[in-house]
């Protein structure tokens, strides 16, 4: 095989491994001991979001192909206790931060 061709083939089967066009679901959580949350994220348009103050076991579900930047951003509304964000892809945790103390913050960025 001459180099031309292997070069052609090379970038044609890497242009079919590279996209994935697979739907997934996801999903961001939101729990801890503090009880109460102020929430802001990226939503599935890539619009920002402030969710105002939810509680234990909040979420936000959504399905996408391939991957792309999004975030979850909690801080908790009391004076002690924890907070821990984390991000879902179909069923399983691909992104956990968890911060505790006085109001504390946890978030995630990145791609996704």
């Amino acid at each position: 095989m001459n180099v031309k061709a292997f070069l052609f083939l090379a970038v044609i089967l890497c242009f079919t491994a590279c996209t994935d066009d697979t739907e997934y679901t996801y999903y961001y959580e939101v729990t801890g001991t503090a009880g109460r949350y102020g929430v802001t994220y990226q939503d599935e348009y890539d619009q920002v979001e402030l969710g105002g103050i939810v509680g234990n076991g909040w979420t936000y579900t959504w399905n996408q192909t391939g991957k792309r930047f999004m975030y979850v951003i909690a801080q908790s509304e009391e004076k002690e206790g924890s907070v821990t964000v984390r991000i879902y892809k179909n069923g399983k945790v691909i992104a956990k931060n968890t911060k505790s103390g006085e109001f504390a913050i946890a978030s995630i960025t990145g791609n996704y």
